[in-house]
């Protein structure tokens, strides 16, 4: 086994020395990282061994002395650092093209211009001088030289330098893929993230820094928003000279993969789920014995990182990485650098606050930090202190919504998440403006298109294209429209109604049970059924022409002196038309607001028809609009009637010649005026009611 390793290694060897496209460190690299995977030196934990990290070793963040109040002694602070940001991730995933820290994340700023401006803002508080090294890959440098000159006139130093760039390996010979012809990017890699301290020190960067004074490097991810620098941490390591601090914190259901930080013989040791045994796979995830996980936020000292490169003392955990390019498989191994702080000396972590972990891998994320659930000042991304509930809503948006430009053009405008809990979006779907979306809100167009309308409040709302649209036509013949309900709309319609129910007509809100109610068990029920706004129908079934919403009715109970009253519908040629059924608490509130008794009396043993208003004959014309005040003949709840008989108002005993019919007309008009943008045009009605 050993033997066949070792004729391995030689032919890789033979073949990547003549490779001209990378230095001899990265060469070098690149034959210890293969020699180290190949004698399978890789550490095996012992479950039993392992034990929770004590506060000594994980310091609470809370616990930390305050930073300095003394400018002049903070300026010392921060001079002694350097940020460097992990910037060789392409946007790729989301839909983009170049390096992923210059997409655009909010008002229009990049996750590069957020960095400069932190610094550069911290440069000119304490008049200290931080400067900014950017770890680009192969893939990411010459576009990333281009960015950084709009920097040119900022108050920061902004350095780049390049990671390593190694061969991809082809499984079947083990052969480095660019010796076959492959000589463009697809036959390279980064080897990850561990690979910084390597790398900074060939760049030469490393010994500049510290012919600079420079102590410690604070190494974070360019995509999270929240890795900023604390002068409370910096403080703490250089007074305690801890060579290596790992940010960590509280881990939730949605980070159970990621590394934990371990007591482990006697050493604080990262603990990531590849290393875990199957056996032990659930126990790993369980939040109550594991807590914390890596942010990846990283402070080091500089001194300890030239130290331990050149005695090639880091030898991190090899990550095996399968792929495959044009049909050829191939493997790229890689490290953390998370995981040299077993290397370094007085490593501790520091479990922080939440906020300092805000990375933005996917949309979801994006729709996060452009949400109201966070504000920008100078640069630094601060959470709406409006939103009570410590952790952030859950996201899931459906693949419509991966590529950075489908996602924005399907939001009209970032809806409003303080008060959202969960969101999950699939399928077509649109959002319009000043949506709100509170507590566990699901939506899903199962068919076709589903857009949220404006102003759209959902509120603990699991939704979809078949069960939460109701149709609404418009009084106007040939039209068809439809609109979302939502509470926002009731509300609204309510308010609207109550206003012009006291205002306009003078009538008190009362207890309906309290109103009078003459033959109500007689005549069908009382008037509480659904209603709807009347179509054209036949003359055996219409003698008083069209009538309005509050007056075509169903009752809800039935029997007595009236029939239960029945509609045939004769569409015209070519024509579709829709009805509208109002839900029974619109019925009741209307009812509760207005406190209109529709009583009547029978003639014939049947209901009278009412009009409150000018009455309107069936005439045989094309299109018969009535107006406020106007009714056709309907029973409250039994048969049609050919006479006509009057209604009473209970409330307060009066009449009055505007029916709630006529209001009721008036405030459906009025209303869909002013919500108008609600229709969409795009879906018809198919189905009779």
């Amino acid at each position: 086994m050993a033997v066949a390793a070792d004729v391995k290694l030689e032919g890789l060897r033979a073949a990547t020395d003549k490779l001209d496209q990378i230095s001899e460190n990265e060469k070098s690299g690149f034959i210890s990282l293969v020699s180290r995977y190949l004698s399978g030196e890789a550490e095996q934990i012992e479950w039993s061994k392992i034990q929770t990290p004590t506060d000594e070793v994980v310091v609470p963040y809370d616990t930390l002395s305050a930073a300095p109040e003394d400018l002049n002694e903070t300026k010392k602070l921060l001079d002694k650092l350097v940020v460097l940001k992990l910037n060789g991730g392409l946007g790729t995933t989301m839909g983009c093209t170049g390096p992923k820290s210059v997409i655009e994340v909010r008002n229009g700023f990049t996750f590069l211009d957020l960095i400069v401006i932190q610094i550069e803002s911290l440069n000119k508080k304490y008049g200290c001088n931080v400067p900014l090294l950017l770890m680009n890959s192969f893939n990411t440098h010459d576009d990333t030289q281009k960015i950084v000159e709009k920097y040119s006139n900022s108050d920061i130093e902004i350095h780049t330098f390049n990671q390593s760039q190694y061969p991809r390996i082809v499984t079947e010979d083990f052969l480095p893929l660019p010796s076959k012809g492959k000589t463009g990017k697809d036959g390279w890699y980064p080897p990850g993230h561990g690979d910084v301290f390597p790398s900074l020190n060939n760049s030469g960067k490393l010994d500049t820094l510290l012919a600079q004074g420079k102590e410690y490097v604070f190494v974070a991810n360019s995509d999270n928003l929240g890795a900023i620098v604390d002068i409370k941490i910096l403080n703490h390591l250089i007074h305690n000279q801890n060579e290596y601090c790992m940010e960590v914190t509280p881990k939730t259901l949605a980070d159970v993969k990621g590394g934990t930080l371990i007591s482990y013989e006697g050493r604080v040791q990262l603990l990531e789920i590849a290393q875990v045994p199957d056996e032990h796979v659930n126990e790993f995830k369980s939040i109550e014995k594991f807590k914390i996980f890596n942010t990846n936020n990283l402070w080091v000292n500089l001194k300890a990182i030239k130290r331990l490169v050149e005695a090639e003392a880091l030898k991190m955990e090899i990550i095996p990485n399968p792929k495959e390019v044009d049909g050829v498989k191939v493997l790229q191994l890689e490290t953390a650098a998370g995981a040299a702080i077993r290397f370094f000396e007085k490593a501790i972590g520091i479990n922080v606050p939440r906020s300092r972990f805000l990375p933005v891998k996917a949309t979801s994320d994006l729709l996060l930090v452009q949400s109201d659930l966070y504000t920008l000042v100078d640069g630094f991304v601060i959470r709406n202190p409006a939103r009570t509930n410590p952790t952030n809503p859950s996201i899931e948006l459906g693949p419509e919504f991966k590529k950075v430009a489908n996602f924005l053009a399907r939001f009209k405008s970032i809806p409003s998440i303080v008060e959202l809990d969960t969101l999950k979006v699939s399928g077509d779907v649109w959002f319009g403006s000043g949506v709100t979306l509170k507590g566990k809100v699901t939506i899903t167009a199962k068919s076709g298109k589903l857009e949220i309308p404006d102003g759209a409040v959902l509120e603990n709302k699991s939704m979809c294209d078949e069960s939460h649209i109701m149709t609404r036509p418009i009084a106007r013949k040939g039209t068809e429209r439809i609109i979302l309900l939502n509470q926002f709309d009731d509300l609204i319609f309510h308010f609207i109604l109550g206003l012009l129910a006291e205002w306009n007509y003078g009538v008190k809100p009362r207890d309906p049970r309290n109103g009078e109610r003459s033959n109500s068990k007689q005549n069908g029920g009382e008037g509480a059924g659904e209603l709807a706004l009347e179509e054209e129908a036949d003359d055996d079934d219409m003698r008083g022409g069209r009538s309005l919403p509050a007056a075509a009715a169903r009752g809800s109970g039935g029997g007595g002196g009236g029939e239960r009253w029945r509609r045939r519908r004769r569409w015209r040629r070519g024509e579709r038309r829709a009805a509208w059924w109002w839900r029974r608490r619109w019925w009741d509130l209307t009812r509760s607001m207005a406190m209109v008794d529709f009583s009547s009396r029978r003639e014939e043993g049947r209901v009278g028809g009412r009009s409150g208003g000018e009455e309107e004959r069936w005439n045989g014309e094309d299109d018969v609009r009535p107006g406020p005040g106007q009714v056709g003949e309907v029973g409250a709840g039994g048969e049609v009637g050919r006479s006509v008989d009057t209604h009473r108002v209970a409330a307060n005993g009066v009449d009055t010649e505007k029916t709630m019919v006529g209001l009721t007309w008036q405030v459906y008009q009025w209303f869909f005026f002013l919500r108008k943008d609600f229709f969409s045009s795009q879906n018809k009605i198919n189905d009779t009611v």
